[in-house]
């Protein structure tokens, strides 16, 4: 009886543990944004929603900190928002390389173009300013696809080192509005059926590299049949260019959109290649 009371008692310690690390969600404007989509009501499910109009940061905080945290802009084509497969289920991961995963799911531009912008510049002042609970010593970002492109666009066109990411990951990610080789679906949700070519080339973020922007690591396929594998190549070139790091993790398969799936083939290699690359970076 005594030993089972023992068993009890580690368990109950286990799970208040467990309770403790669960995830904080914060309203990223909990007085009403700046400007409006035009959305009123969210649709979605566990893995995607759409409709966003109150954007929120789902913080994963580590037992064991090591400094870093990173901002996660998960995909959709700027239509909608994959924070489950592409966020939410990386929590875990993160965390357990002492790493603070901080999750935005954003508005959408609905025709506003700088609406996702404004959420991630808002979401990485919350990160600052709750560096200490948080422990927010060095900040990144992270995107996939079209949140790649969310995430290289913060990456690219900061004009104040507050929003200056660290460093950038960027998975499977849209990089240019070139027509000859972007994710069309993800211009025409952000820029519009017919945008300037003032602002083709605004948001083309190869072309708005310089030599302050953070060094990079980028994974993808080399199959991807969804956005060509092109973005990467030219974005790479380009940070290279401007004497800025990049490392290029290229599998030979998996399409798009692999992220997040557990039987995804080549889940071991590039964890092992991020998490490496992490380490070495970590100041």
């Amino acid at each position: 009886m005594k030993h089972f009371f023992t068993i009890l008692f580690i368990a109950l310690l286990a799970a208040s543990c467990h309770e403790e690390q669960q995830p904080i969600v914060v309203h990223l404007w909990p007085e009403g944004a700046p400007s409006d989509n035009g959305y009123t009501q969210e649709e979605g499910d566990e893995r995607h929603c759409w409709g966003v109009f109150d954007p929120t940061l789902t913080v994963y905080l580590p037992e064991q900190p090591s400094g870093q945290a990173i901002l996660c802009c998960p995909g959709g084509g700027y239509v909608d928002v994959w924070y489950g497969t592409e966020g939410n289920n990386y929590g875990e991961w993160m965390t357990g390389q002492g790493i603070t995963l901080c999750v935005l799911k954003y508005r959408l531009p609905n025709g506003h173009r700088m609406i996702p912008m404004e959420d991630v510049q808002r979401a990485m002042e919350l990160m600052r300013e709750h560096r200490e609970e948080w422990h927010v010593e060095q900040l990144g970002v992270m995107g996939f696809s079209a949140g790649g492109h969310l995430a290289s666009t913060a990456a690219t066109h900061w004009t104040d080192s507050l929003y200056r990411p660290d460093f950038q990951v960027l998975f499977y990610p849209v990089i240019s509005m070139d027509s000859a080789l972007t994710h069309m679906g993800s211009r025409h949700y952000l820029l519009g059926d017919e945008p300037t070519d003032e602002m083709v080339r605004l948001y083309s973020n190869e072309l708005q590299v310089t030599d302050e922007t953070p060094e990079a690591f980028i994974v993808l396929s080399q199959d991807d049949d969804v956005v060509a594998p092109e973005n990467t190549y030219r974005y790479r070139e380009a940070l290279e260019a401007h004497g800025v790091a990049c490392t290029m993790l290229l599998l030979p398969w998996g399409s798009h959109g692999w992220s997040g799936h557990p039987e995804f083939a080549f889940n071991g290699v590039w964890q092992s290649a991020l998490s490496e690359w992490l380490k070495t970076i970590r100041k």
